[in-house]
Order: structure tokens, then C-alpha cells, then sequence
């Protein structure tokens, strides 16, 4: 409005000393002192009065550009990323290196992030903040490489004119992502100076000073979303943590058979065999139940070692398993896990493995299994017992010896006999028939070499489980060959052993009728 009222102002006094000036010219009765000067004055106020307008104008414009101008920046500087801020140097002390793309222990991936340039030494970062902010805000991860590092001395201090504002935890295997912001201790702070104390696991992800404390918080974050079946095998799982400071503790073999001759192509064994393997898996509840099965290997289906397999929902026990040892079949186990983050599997070495160990979205009834029975007898009626694999033994080597000739007391000679391989303990052997024969048939013989032997100890047992369904005769020198004929179509284990301290007795002619 002014710029309008100087051009009106301006014109009007420049015209009215135009007219005095031609006045002055063209009339020589006009020319007096007064025309002269009142020419001189109208012409001036009317050139200044237009200048004046002219500057008002570009002010005006000057002044809307400021405006925008501070406007645009207004919302550029409403914050900025740490990065963008130059670090000043700090004597020799290590800074921080820049991450294009950080990943955390969650799988969480950030656009960028701060690690410490040196992995042995404390790293520091100094800023200059001229008390320009009013909010720091960021994240502190554990990088995903080193998920399962194990550390005593991994933190990060954030000072503000040497003063400490803030402290880590401990960042550790097991540690989450943990989140700070600082508000009324960052508006006065001059300098800002971040130390990480430790290795480089440490990484700062989503670092931001914010002009205004009421800005909303900036994030590159782009959280791990996999896109999972209803049914997804725990070896499809990412490690949050483990045991072993590489990430995994557990090895995947393509195939294992336990020891009652199932063969799978699912299964987690343990890698470290002198102490206790475990993994922590992160679920964020978004499965329902966690089934499988714990199985003992089929090379310790003979060992005298015992061992427990244990799952944990966040830090609660949910699950203990039998004690497994020789004998020990597999053992099924079905938890609800909807209310747990993570979950953890402890296996004692690679002697127990957890096979078929399936994550399902929805409650289910059944448990998925690749297991394949390894049956010898398949499309046959009658096979000899040796054809059988033992599932366990009274030796970590097996409580029996096949001899490709046998001879009895008498003389008589067969192909095939089976004889315990220690002499002055009980020799025993368990296989799984599984209630699929219904007759046991063959002869107890007095081996050949110990036929003037005298005993009053030994025997042989066949056992339902742990109960004894037959007992020989005594064998000693003299006895001749016995034959026994059993109905096994209730056994589901049948254990045969060798009692007394004297190698003398041998089976022969051993089969096993469906």
C-alpha cells in the first residue's frame, strides 16, 4: 500500500513541475523567483517520491524472498542426521567409521549408521553444537555380525561439554536395540562428544539432532519382516544368539539317522561336544506352536552317557526332556510359544539332535516328520536276526560279536553265530521290532572251544521291554544244543542277554518270523 501511495505522490508532484517548468519557459511573465523555485521543488519531490516507491518495491520483494527462503530452511534444519555433521578431530584418538547399510541383531536394516574406526580402542566423535538443538535422539544395535560376541566392556557415552548425558548398557550377545534421547541436556550443550567403548560391534543407527524437541523422531529403520509358510522348519531361522561367538552352535546334517534306525533330513545337532550348545531364536510371538522331536544319534545308541535336552521361552523353562541315553527312542514334544519373543534350544553335543523341529502358525494336531523307518525285513517273512540293527547294548561297541562260523559241543557247524564280546561281564543287545513279528526262533549252543567248561551262572534272557518272557536252561559243559521257538507279536523291544562270566554260549540258526 505505501509503494502505491509514493507512485501516486511521485507522479502527481513530477507533472506539476513539468507544467511550472514550460510555464517558465514559454510564459516570460511567469518568470519570477517564486516560479523557479516552485518548479525545482515539485520536480524533486516527485523524482525522490518515485525513487522512494522503487525501493519499497524491491524491499517488499527482498523481503519475500527472506521470508520464503527462512521458511524452506525452517524445515530443512528442523533436524539433521549426525552424519551430515563434520566430526572435529580429537588428537590420535580413533573416530567413527560411516555404514552405508547397518543390520542389527534383529535383522532390522538402518540407511546408515556409526561404528568405532578401531576395533581394540576406545573411538571418539566431537561435535560442534553451538547450542543450536534441542533434542538428540538415535539407537544403539549390536551389528548382526557379531549377534553372538560376547562382551564385558561394549558400551556407549554420549557427553556434553565433557559432561556424561548418557550411558549405554552393557551391548552384548542377547542385547536389544536400545534407544536414547536427550532433550533439555542437549538445548545449552556446545560441544558433543560420543565415545564407544570397546570393539566395533557397537553400531549408532538413526543419530538426529532436532532444532525443535516437539519434532517428530526420524528413522531409516525397515524392520525384518520375513514372509514366513504356517509352517516353517526351525533351520530356516536366522540365530539372534548362540553359544558360539560365530552365530551358530548347531549344525544342520543333511541326513541323521537316531538310533533306532529313522533316518531324517531335518535335524539340529550340537557342534562343541564338551559342554553345553544352545541357540536363541527371535520369534517376536508370531508363531503359535514349536513341535518336533528329540532323538539320540544312531552312532551313541550304545553310549553310557546321559543327556537332557532343555527349551526355553524368553528366560522360562518350558520344556526338559527325558533323560536320553542307550535305549532311549525318540521323544515328541509340542509347545505354545505365542506369548514368547524368542526361544531357546539347549542340546548337550552332537550325541541328541532335535529333528523335525517345525514352527507352526496355527494350532495343529499332527507334527510334520521326515523320518524314514530303515526296515531290512521289507517284502520279506522271515529274516535272520543279525539283518537287525541293535538299538542298544551293554558296550559303547556293541554287546555282541557275529562269527562267520560256529561251531557247537557236538561238533555240528553253522554259518553266522552270535556270541557276547566281554567275557566276565553281562552281555546284552535291544532291537526294535515294533510289534511287527509274531515268532523268535533259533538254538542256544555250548560254543566248541569251551565245551568242557562247568558253569553255574549262565543263561540267556529275551526280555518284552524289562520284562523277561524266557529263560534257558543252564549252560554249561555237556548241554546240548537248545532250541526255542517265542511269540513276539506284543514286543516292541526285544533285549537278549548273555548272563554269567564265562564266553561259552552262542545263538544260532536265528530268525525272526512276520
Amino acid at each position: 500500500m505505501l509503494m502505491y501511495m509514493q507512485i501516486v505522490v511521485g507522479v502527481v508532484f513530477t507533472i506539476l513541475g513539468i507544467i511550472f517548468l514550460l510555464l517558465y519557459i514559454f510564459r516570460p511573465s511567469f518568470r519570477t523567483h517564486i516560479t523557479a523555485a516552485a518548479t525545482i521543488l515539485t520536480l524533486v519531490i516527485g523524482g525522490v517520491t518515485l525513487l522512494l516507491s522503487i525501493s519499497t518495491d524491491n524491499n517488499t520483494d527482498n523481503l519475500d524472498n527472506v521470508s520464503s527462503t527462512e521458511n524452506i530452511d525452517s524445515e530443512k534444519e528442523s533436524f539433521v542426521w549426525l552424519s551430515e555433521l563434520t566430526s572435529l578431530k580429537n588428537g590420535d584418538t580413533p573416530g567413527f567409521k560411516l555404514y552405508d547399510t547397518v543390520t542389527d541383531n534383529l535383522l532390522n536394516s538402518y540407511k546408515n549408521g556409526f561404528g568405532g574406526s578401531d576395533s581394540y580402542s576406545e573411538n571418539v566423535a566431537i561435535y560442534s553444537l553451538n547450542q543450536q538443538y534441542q533434542s538428540f535422539r538415535g539407537t544403539v544395535v549390536l551389528d548382526y555380525n557379531c549377534r553372538a560376541s560376547n562382551t564385558e566392556d561394549t558400551y556407549v557415552k554420549i557427553y556434553g561439554d565433557d559432561v556424561a548425558l548418557w550411558v549405554s548398557p552393557l551391548i552384548t550377545a542377547g542385547q536389544d536395540p536400545v534407544s536414547f534421547e536427550l532433550n533439555e541436556e542437549i538445548s545449552n550443550v556446545k560441544t558433543l562428544k560420543i565415545t564407544i567403548y570397546g570393539s566395533d560391534e557397537i553400531r549408532l543407527v538413526d543419530c538426529a539432532l532436532y532444532v525443535n524437541a516437539d519434532t517428530p523422531t526420524k528413522t531409516t529403520c525397515v524392520p525384518y519382516n520375513p514372509e514366513w509358510d504356517d509352517i516353517v522348519p526351525l533351520t530356516n531361522l536366522e540365530t539372534y544368539c548362540a553359544s558360539d561367538s560365530s552365530g551358530s552352535s548347531f549344525a544342520h546334517p543333511e541326513t541323521f539317522v537316531d538310533n533306532i534306525g529313522t533316518q531324517y533330513s531335518n535335524a539340529l545337532v550340537g557342534t562343541y561336544s564338551y559342554g553345553e550348545n544352545w541357540e536363541t531364536y527371535y520369534l517376536n510371538q508370531f508363531f503359535a506352536e514349536f513341535k518336533g522331536y528329540i532323538a539320540l544319534d544312531y552312532n551313541d545308541r550304545s553310549t553310557t552317557d546321559e543327556f537332557i535336552v532343555k527349551i526355553y521361552g524368553d528366560d522360562s523353562l518350558l520344556f526338559t526332556s527325558d533323560v536320553f541315553t542307550a535305549g532311549t527312542e525318540p521323544q515328541p514334544f509340542s509347545l505354545s510359544v505365542s506369548n514368547f519373543k524368542k526361544i531357546t534350544v539347549v542340546l548337550p553335543n552332537a550325541s541328541v539332535a532335535l529333528v523335525d523341529a517345525m514352527l507352526y502358525l496355527h494350532p495343529s494336531d499332527s507334527i510334520v516328520s521326515t523320518g524314514i523307518t530303515q526296515d531290512p525285513s521289507q517284502g520279506k517273512d522271515k529274516i535272520p536276526l543279525t539283518m537287525l540293527d541293535y538299538v542298544a547294548s551293554s558296550s559303547s561297541y556293541g554287546g555282541f560279536k557275529i562269527y562267520g562260523i560256529t561251531k557247537d559241543n557236538l561238533g555240528t557247524v553253522y554259518a553266522d553265530g552270535i556270541g557276547g564280546r566281554d567275557t566276565y561281564v553281562e552281555n546284552w543287545q535291544s532291537y526294535k521290532l515294533s510289534k511287527q513279528y509274531k515268532k523268535f526262533e533259533g538254538k542256544i549252543i555250548v560254543n566248541y572251544d569251551s565245551r568242557s567248561s562247568q558253569t553255574d551262572d549262565v543263561y540267556v534272557k529275551f526280555y518284552n521291554g524289562d520284562t523277561v518272557f524266557y529263560t534257558s536252561p543252564l549252560i554249561t559243559a555237556g548241554v546240548e544244543p537248545i532250541e526255542f521257538s517265542e511269540d513276539v507279536s506284543n514286543v516292541d523291544t526285544l533285549k537278549i542277554s548273555f548272563m554269567g562270566t564265562r564266553d561259552i554260549v552262542r545263538l544260532v540258526d536265528v530268525y525272526l518270523y512276520k
